[in-house]
């Protein structure tokens, strides 16, 4: 995020005269106006853009709307199929879409711009939809979660940041092995695209 090494101590603790952080409730969600402060503070220092429903126009010359799937390593929480399932995703939808991956193993700056630069976001419930906190009002977040284990932590971040959740469940435990049908997932992103489209004028 851009702070010098001499600011920072012991490798977590940062010198500064002003620290804001956030105040963690169940399943590190934080209270909203912290949420926003904080988002805030870190798009300014990385020079990006604030809340508007018309930065999409800005962003995108060539129209195109920006897909990011959101990985976990060792294809952990992920379908058994999900490289069949990205292959089919860039096929049908690459004549609208620039595609963009992450595991999260980039820095967090690099994490942040990935995230608040995506329209569309498909990933497993887990950590890695965490930085959706980066996400611009009107895009969308598409998370694949257990119906038995699963829970609405992941919802209530982007409820707050305006950021339209949509959930495929699966009938597996949360680390269990499990399959997604194509056609149902297919048919969310079907839907997150025409919205975004309509929103900021995207995808051609």
């Amino acid at each position: 995020l851009g702070i010098s090494r001499d600011r920072i101590v012991h490798g977590k603790a940062i010198k500064a005269d002003v620290g804001v952080y956030p105040m963690p409730m169940r399943c590190g969600n934080t209270f909203t106006h912290v949420l926003y402060m904080i988002r805030n503070l870190v798009w300014r220092k990385l020079g990006l853009e604030t809340d508007s429903f018309s930065n999409g126009e800005k962003r995108h010359h060539a129209k195109k709307i920006k897909f990011l799937f959101a990985e976990r390593r060792k294809l952990s929480r992920m379908p058994t199929n999900y490289y069949a399932l990205k292959d089919h995703i860039k096929q049908d939808f690459g004549d609208i879409c620039d595609f963009e991956t992450t595991v999260g193993e980039t820095s967090a700056s690099v994490q942040v711009k990935l995230f608040h630069d995506s329209d569309v976001v498909l990933g497993p419930h887990g950590a890695n939809i965490a930085n959706m906190m980066w996400m611009r009002h009107g895009t969308h977040v598409i998370e694949m979660a257990s119906a038995k284990k699963g829970n609405m932590c992941y919802y209530t971040t982007a409820s707050r940041v305006n950021v339209t959740h949509q959930l495929l469940l699966h009938d597996q435990g949360k680390d269990a092995k499990y399959l997604v049908e194509y056609e149902e997932l297919k048919a969310h992103i079907s839907h997150a695209l025409k919205s975004v489209k309509r929103k900021f004028g995207l995808g051609g």
